[in-house]
């Protein structure tokens, strides 16, 4: 199944990039919530939790998304992978400067995620024309805002 993503308003192909499989695994898993507010009090039993739903965030995550990036030649997916990465790091423009955050727009989930370059945990060559297979690792730094502008 192919995958269609943007990422900052530019398909992933513009990029020589095509979503492997597990792409959409590690964007659809839940993120995790953040540790409940408890408090053990020496004069009772147990512990008492605020664990009400109200009372519950979401927590930051992290995760790697794979991809297979294709150039013409060895030199042209070096460029590629540079490109691709100084891309990343500068994220998208807002008030004539760079944020870092990317926006990762999946259309078949309705889902605008916010992310934050981190590495490039997976780089093997799969073929000797400039096929690379990597996974590239982001943080979501607030999973609650998922919604597209």
């Amino acid at each position: 199944m192919r995958v269609v993503m943007s990422i900052n308003d530019h398909d992933i192909e513009e990029f020589g990039l095509t979503a492997s499989e597990g792409t959409l695994n590690a964007l659809m898993k839940p993120a995790p919530l953040k540790k409940m507010t408890s408090n053990k009090n020496s004069s009772t039993h147990g512990s008492s939790y605020i664990s009400s739903p109200d009372s519950r965030y979401k927590d930051e995550r992290s995760f790697a998304l794979p991809f297979y990036l294709r150039g013409e030649s060895l030199i042209d997916t070096q460029r590629r992978l540079d490109n691709l990465v100084q891309f990343l790091l500068d994220g998208q423009m807002e008030n004539s400067r760079q944020t870092g955050i990317n926006e990762v727009y999946v259309p078949a989930l309705e889902k605008t995620y916010r992310l934050i370059y981190d590495d490039t945990t997976k780089f093997s060559l799969f073929t000797t024309d400039g096929g690379v297979l990597i996974s590239i690792k982001f943080i979501e730094f607030d999973p609650s805002n998922r919604e597209r502008y």
